[in-house]
This record gives C-alpha cells, sequence and structure tokens, in this order.
C-alpha cells in the first residue's frame, strides 16, 4: 500500500511539473499541494491600469457595464450604470444573477444593459 500511495504522488507531481498556467491559490489547491508535495504557482500580480470615463458625444448616453462571479459555487452579479453627454446621472442596476461564470455574467450585463435602454428610448 505504501508504495502505491508513494507511485501514485510521484505521477502527481511528474505531471504538475508538465502543467503550464498557473492555479488560483485557493484553499482547496493549497490542501492539494500539502498531501501531493507540490508547490503552489502564485499568480503574477498585473500592473495597475488608470481608466478613466469619457463622456459620450453630445445626445447619446453611455452605459458603463460590469459582471463578475466570485466563489465555488460561483455567485454572479452585474451592474449598469447610465450616464448622458453632461455626465448627468440616469439611472443604475444591480443585480445577483445566482450560479454564473464571469463570462456569462458579462453577457447577462450586456444584454440586460440593452434591454433597458430601449426600454429607456
Amino acid at each position: 500500500m505504501a508504495n502505491l500511495i508513494h507511485s501514485v504522488i510521484a505521477e502527481v507531481n511528474c505531471s504538475y511539473s508538465l502543467t503550464k498556467g498557473v492555479n488560483n491559490s485557493s484553499v482547496l489547491d493549497y490542501k492539494l499541494s500539502q498531501l501531493f508535495h507540490t508547490p503552489l504557482r502564485a499568480k503574477p500580480i498585473a500592473a495597475p491600469l488608470e481608466v478613466r470615463w469619457s463622456f459620450p458625444p453630445m445626445g447619446w448616453v453611455k452605459a458603463n457595464i460590469d459582471g463578475s462571479a466570485f466563489g465555488q459555487p460561483s455567485c454572479g452579479t452585474f451592474d449598469v450604470v447610465f450616464r448622458d453627454s453632461t455626465a448627468q446621472f440616469l439611472g443604475g442596476f444591480s443585480h445577483n444573477i445566482g450560479h454564473a461564470s464571469p463570462f456569462l455574467a458579462e453577457l447577462c450585463v450586456a444584454m440586460f444593459a440593452i434591454e433597458k435602454a430601449g426600454l429607456m428610448n
């Protein structure tokens, strides 16, 4: 039995060294790294990116949207803010969409913003 356990650990270590990419370094990753004696791979820290809001053209309305998902199982949410060409706040929405991937949350917010824009003319 001990030989079998050592064999499994050796195979995991071998396949781990061949994998590319970065782990999320979650608690589960930590526990697995302890079990199989593999190092954790930290996510690279991205350089801060300055983002500035820009005014839409005169007579236009801008919808700023963001969708996100967090956790396992994931909980998705999205936000929408509408502003006119003078930066006047016209409305905002925030919704919890339940279990969703980040990609699904982004798609949901885009569809929601288009529907609300149509209703608001």
